[in-house]
């Protein structure tokens, strides 16, 4: 059962953590490569890059390469250091729009997954309120959980939740930029 590839990393600043993350996208793009992405935090700052291209071409990439020198390879002090990365084989929605690869942005969330939802679009029908951005069965995932954390659940509570409420399977990372 061939899906998505993901991975992710949280560690002290240090510079091999380029080197680490390179080697993790080389070893996930057997699973998946339709597009590549990643999400840095770095404090309250998350940044994502994403391209409709196997990872291996993203990191060949002169932008991949300024946020790579700028956010992996110069060592910060102070917080960790956190990435989570996706080798995309494509399900549903276009890989060339880049909207339909992850990391998936929903307000101050970003969030990979690795699987398929079945039901997302009776998930989107029972949620009219939330937007939609994305063609993505995975869009919903984050849409739930920034739901329940607007309504005061704390991560895990809101992880439980969504996982209470998607069919199908599901491999999630998800960052939080700030806290409700």
């Amino acid at each position: 059962d061939f899906m998505c590839g993901i991975f992710g990393l949280v560690t002290a600043p240090r510079n091999d953590v380029d080197s680490l993350v390179q080697r993790l996208f080389l070893l996930s793009e057997s699973r998946g490569k339709e597009a590549a992405g990643l999400a840095i935090r770095h404090g309250q700052t998350i940044d994502v890059f994403k391209q409709p291209d196997p990872a291996s071409e993203m990191m060949r990439k002169d932008e991949y390469r300024k946020l790579a020198k700028a956010k992996l390879m110069s060592p910060q002090s102070g917080e960790p250091l956190c990435v989570i990365g996706h080798s995309r084989l494509v399900t549903n929605g276009l890989e060339a729009l880049p909207r339909n690869n992850q990391p998936i942005i929903h307000n101050q969330s970003v969030a990979i997954h690795n699987g398929i939802v079945v039901n997302d679009l009776n998930l989107w029908d029972q949620n009219q309120e939330l937007p939609r951005h994305c063609d993505v069965d995975s869009e919903i995932i984050l849409a739930l959980y920034h739901k329940h954390r607007m309504a005061g659940a704390e991560p895990s509570t809101a992880v439980a939740d969504v996982y209470g409420a998607i069919e199908g399977t599901a491999s999630i990372a998800i960052m939080d930029a700030i806290d409700p």
